[in-house]
């Protein structure tokens, strides 16, 4: 009975994956089109500024003389910079920056959304030609309602 709870927990997880992949991958597709054009800059204080432009996420921490009070500001317009594709770090002892593209995380999702969709595709196809979704056991000659002598997966057939 564990391990039928567990087949639940592990297709919900699976269902998560694939969805919310293929949306994030989605996103950041948009968004890698989208500051090729246009561009986001939110100051945090008036040395430190986060941004979105020219297909990267960018951090900079550029220290001025005196007190850098805590101000936000949000700004916003089109950006007529070049496209990045690569990142960018510059670490000193003043001056701070690290830029890295946004086509980095989207591949990252796109890769783990089409894993889960292989998977998803590959445990319904066994399911329905009679095959132990997880195992890949023949289950011809068991009844309904059986588990899989093998791995234990549900009964039925789909691994439920």
């Amino acid at each position: 009975m564990l391990y039928h709870v567990g087949m639940r927990v592990r297709r919900a997880i699976l269902k998560v994956v694939k969805w919310g992949g293929t949306v994030v991958a989605v996103v950041f597709a948009y968004a890698c089109l989208e500051t090729n054009r246009s561009q986001l800059i939110v100051s945090i204080t008036r040395d430190t500024k986060v941004h979105v432009a020219g297909g990267q996420f960018g951090f900079e921490n550029i220290p001025r003389a005196g007190p850098s009070p805590f101000v936000w500001s949000v700004q916003s317009g089109y950006y007529s910079g070049a496209y990045r594709w690569w990142y960018e770090i510059h670490w000193g002892p003043i001056y701070r920056k690290v830029h890295f593209p946004l086509w980095l995380p989207g591949m990252v999702a796109a890769l783990l959304g089409a894993y889960a969709w292989e998977k998803d595709a590959l445990a319904t196809r066994r399911a329905r030609i009679g095959f132990c979704p997880k195992c890949n056991y023949d289950r011809a000659g068991l009844g309904d309602g059986v588990v899989c002598p093998e791995c234990g997966a549900g009964a039925g057939g789909n691994g439920k």
